[in-house]
Formats: C-alpha cells, sequence, structure tokens
C-alpha cells in the first residue's frame, strides 16, 4: 500500500457547492489541514480519519476545506473535486490511511475498506464519504484481498467529442 501525498496546497476546484455537499460550524478537535479525511466523533469535534481499524475514527463525514486550529469552526466537503496530489493514476480508488491521520492510501486498510475519493485527473480526486463498513476483526472473511475496490466511473470523450462514462 502506497501513501498518497498531498502536493502543495489543496484546493476544492467545485465551481458549485451545494449545502447538502458540506458540513459547517463543527469545531476542530485537533490541528487540521485542507484536505484532511476527517469524521464528526461523539462530542461534536472534528478529528482526522485514520484507517487502522474499524470504529468511528475509520468513518470519513468529509475533507477538510481549509487549515483549522483546535477549537475552530470548520468545513468539511464530499462529493467534490479537489486538487490533491500530482501523478496520479485517473480512474485509480483511494481509500483511508493506515499510517497517516486524515491521509490516504491506494489500497484498502484494516479499518478503511470502503473507499473514500477517486482520481479524476493527474492531480485532481473526487471526494467521497464513509460510514460503518465492517471491519476485518469484526468479520475475518472481509479482507482487502477478498474485498476488491468499489466501481469507478470516469469521463471520456466519445469519437463524436462528447462526454460519456465508462467503468
Amino acid at each position: 500500500m502506497a501513501e498518497i501525498s498531498k502536493c502543495g496546497s489543496p484546493a476544492v476546484l467545485s465551481v458549485l457547492m451545494l449545502g447538502s455537499n458540506r458540513i459547517n460550524g463543527s469545531p476542530a478537535g485537533e490541528p487540521l489541514a485542507v484536505g484532511d479525511a476527517c469524521y464528526v466523533d461523539a462530542a461534536g469535534a472534528v478529528r482526522r480519519s485514520i484507517g487502522v481499524e474499524g470504529g468511528p475514527a475509520a468513518e470519513v463525514s468529509g475533507f477538510a476545506a481549509a487549515d483549522a486550529e483546535r477549537g475552530e469552526a470548520t468545513t468539511l466537503v464530499f462529493d467534490v473535486a479537489m486538487r490533491y496530489g500530482r501523478d496520479l493514476p485517473p480512474g485509480a480508488s483511494l481509500y483511508l490511511s493506515a499510517t497517516v491521520p486524515g491521509g490516504l492510501a491506494d489500497a484498502p486498510s484494516a479499518g478503511g475498506l470502503q473507499q473514500v475519493a477517486y482520481v479524476v485527473d493527474h492531480d485532481v480526486i473526487h471526494l467521497l464519504q464513509s460510514y460503518g463498513g465492517p471491519s476485518p476483526s469484526e468479520h475475518p472473511d472481509l479482507s482487502s484481498t477478498t474485498r476488491g475496490p468499489a466501481a469507478v466511473f470516469v469521463p471520456s470523450e466519445t469519437a463524436a467529442g462528447g462526454p460519456t462514462w465508462q467503468r
């Protein structure tokens, strides 16, 4: 499993961000950096997600839209495009990192079995949410080798020049 590094300062690229694609106002429970995968804990604080094992910390409520210090109001975004990395393989599924809090990896981790983003372009990813899925410790028959990545649909051009979607 390879970690996906942020390159420069990640930025939301979606021109139109609907109110239903963000979570506003929850206080940061720890320092957050733009682009960090985050969850909202039981006390209502935003924390960086990590896929070391299943449970609330392995869920992704959204991604930090801006840096935030502990106690500052945050905005988490999802179902939007973000400039994130460099030289990423278009169409690749991304998962929660097991070693970097708030980070992404190119393969599932023990707690991060669900896809949380996919690569749109060489430096752009589309952000998703994940909730609840079972952890391998709770269900030993599930592992990254028996459970493949989710289907990813990426835009492509047809011979006529119009967009189409391919799996």
